[in-house]
């Protein structure tokens, strides 16, 4: 089993509120389901003395609507060759009189059960591709069949969707999130157009967040966590652009080879809204809708909504009017105790460029840089980088914040300002560094300098906390280095 528990984004500009409406709305439906509010049958019990009663008659005809139930949930005792081997054992009566009864009680049964199946809340609310509702389009996006079911769904939307919120905005990933999982529930309807089970659950929509966030967060590490057995255990990291599309092929090959309904999993569902969010997303990427719509009014609204203060501009009144040290003690209270500011952050720097005072400033502007790098904004956080390194050259820097840093600064073909960061990395981290960071290391060093990938994947090797999967690429990095 293998479990995404993080990756290497871990914070956002703006509180998720759609994506936590979302998971705090599904999880009220599954309390309300599970308290039995949303529910108003019989448990089933009709269906199973219905079914009880046509085994013991297997020579009568059912109603298309049970018949389908009836298959999803006993698809052995309804495949041909076992209905002919008990009509063997339970044979027509003679008496045509005794056949029509038997027929009409039968069909009483049938109805009745129908009529119960109907008031439960996963049948009025899920989506029955043979007896489908408008309702049934949105709210099957919100029931879950268990706790489990609504765990592992909403573990996945923790670590995409606030990601994908916080770049596109608020009402677009609703409406986004929405239509994934119209487009899941699509493609299952089209494969098994007349199941009477109901669809039920987030997947499809999430799926379409996942395939969204393979495109956005295409070189973005996850975490993994993976058991096999009792023995083998541990954590691994690997890119977006691999394990979310291998998950893709799983599903897909399961949908394919699946029964009808997939035992319980509606693979399809999950094959059709992640298409849909790689389409959308690189739709997005292709047309540059992000750049040129997004970013700018979602940076204005976050400043507006979260960061904008009347002291930042108190601030800049009085650097105009000259009272730099007045400037400097609004702007300070302002990046020491309230919330993130870009405007307060930058303004600061500024005026201590200014001062004299750059020393002071350089954690704001380094707090700045991981804001950036966090909310994908690596053309910023590289260029303010450069500017810390030209003004305060010496200021501590945490060792994973190094690591990213240097592999953005290569990303942006800045080699030498990219290595040097790896390089304190690695130097400042030791032979105690975190074998996961020392691997980011090598492998971002491994075509720009191999001594230093050799030399980051040696020390991955000897820290004794290293996890199997770890050990296997550091060998690998080590044999390809060698000198």
């Amino acid at each position: 089993m293998i479990i995404p528990i993080g990756h290497e984004h871990e914070t956002v500009r703006r509180l998720p509120w759609v994506t936590f409406g979302i998971m705090i709305v599904c999880a009220s439906m599954l309390v309300l389901s599970d308290s039995g509010v949303l529910d108003g049958g019989d448990d089933g019990l009709s269906a199973e003395i219905a079914a009880q009663y046509y085994f013991e008659h297997p020579y009568l005809e059912l109603d298309p609507r049970f018949e389908s139930l009836l298959a999803q949930a006993f698809p052995h005792q309804t495949s041909e060759p076992y209905l002919e081997a008990i009509r063997s054992v339970f044979p027509p009566p003679e008496d045509g009189g005794t056949l029509a009864g038997e027929q009409n009680e039968l069909d009483r049964m049938t109805a009745e059960s129908m009529t119960q199946l109907n008031r439960n809340g996963y049948r009025r609310l899920g989506l029955v591709p043979g007896d489908r509702s408008a309702l049934g389009w949105i709210t099957h996006m919100f029931m879950h069949a268990g706790f489990l079911h609504l765990l592992g769904n909403l573990l996945i939307l923790y670590l995409a969707g606030p990601f994908i919120e916080d770049v596109w905005g608020r009402p677009l990933f609703l409406v986004f999130y929405l239509a994934a999982g119209l487009s899941a529930a699509l493609l299952f309807l089209m494969v098994e157009p007349d199941s009477m089970v109901p669809l039920v659950g987030a997947s499809g929509a999430i799926a379409g967040v996942m395939g969204a966030f393979t495109i956005r967060y295409w070189n973005t590490r996850i975490r993994f966590f993976y058991i096999f057995g009792i023995v083998f255990r541990g954590t691994f990291d690997a890119p977006a652009w691999m394990m979310l599309p291998l998950w893709f092929a799983e599903q897909l090959a399961m949908a394919m080879v699946a029964d009808t309904g997939g035992g319980g999993v509606a693979y399809w569902a999950h094959v059709g809204g992640f298409v849909f969010g790689i389409g959308f997303a690189a739709l997005m990427a292709r047309n540059g809708i992000e750049k040129k719509y997004l970013e700018r009014r979602i940076a204005e609204k976050t400043e507006t909504a979260i960061v904008s203060n009347p002291e930042v501009e108190q601030a800049l009144l009085a650097r105009e009017a000259g009272d730099l040290s007045g400037a400097w003690n609004l702007l300070e209270n302002q990046v020491r105790t309230g919330p993130p500011n870009l405007d307060a952050s930058l303004a600061l720097w500024s005026l201590a460029g200014e001062t004299g005072r750059t020393a002071e400033a350089a954690p704001v502007l380094l707090a700045l840089v991981e804001m950036e790098l966090r909310s994908g904004e690596t053309g910023m956080a590289v260029s303010h980088w450069l500017e810390l390194q030209e003004h305060a050259p010496g200021l501590p820097v945490r060792t994973d914040l190094l690591v990213r840093i240097g592999q953005a600064l290569l990303t942006a073909n800045q080699r030498e300002a990219g290595l040097a960061a790896l390089r304190r990395a690695l130097l400042e981290g030791g032979t105690g560094l975190n074998p996961s960071l020392a691997l980011r290391i090598a492998r971002a060093a491994e075509e720009s300098d191999p001594g230093l990938c050799l030399g980051a994947a040696r020390i991955a090797l000897g820290n004794p906390e290293i996890q199997a999967a770890e050990r296997r690429q550091a060998l690998a990095l080590t044999e390809i280095n060698q000198p």
